[in-house]
């Protein structure tokens, strides 16, 4: 994208003095400067909240949070079917002696 140059700022300047007049030029200028202020000061608060948003999902090393470190791992101790079978089914709990898929074991 060209950028602006002298010549095209003072075109502009001119045909926004004919078009407004000069009562309501200055009007007009200082709504434009409060919206790019307002622009900005958004972007830089977005840009802020994101920051503090990846810091947060970097985890507890680079943000120095240890709150996991009291977690304790319960290893897995639900039987997993008939070992000796290795039909690798599930028993389903319900007394019936099937698996998670309604199939009976044989013995």
């Amino acid at each position: 994208m060209p950028s602006l140059g002298p010549l095209e700022i003072i075109t502009v300047l001119v045909v926004a003095l004919i078009v407004f007049g000069p009562s309501r030029l200055p009007e007009i200028a200082r709504n434009v400067g409060r919206a790019i202020n307002e622009l900005r000061r958004t972007a830089s608060e977005l840009r802020s909240e994101f920051e503090i948003g990846l810091d947060d999902d970097a985890g507890p090393a680079a943000s120095g949070n240890h709150a996991d470190d009291d977690v304790e791992v319960i290893p897995d101790v639900l039987p997993r079917g008939d070992a000796a079978a290795g039909d690798g089914a599930t028993p389903t709990g319900d007394g019936t002696g099937g698996n998670a898929t309604g199939e009976r074991h044989a013995g």
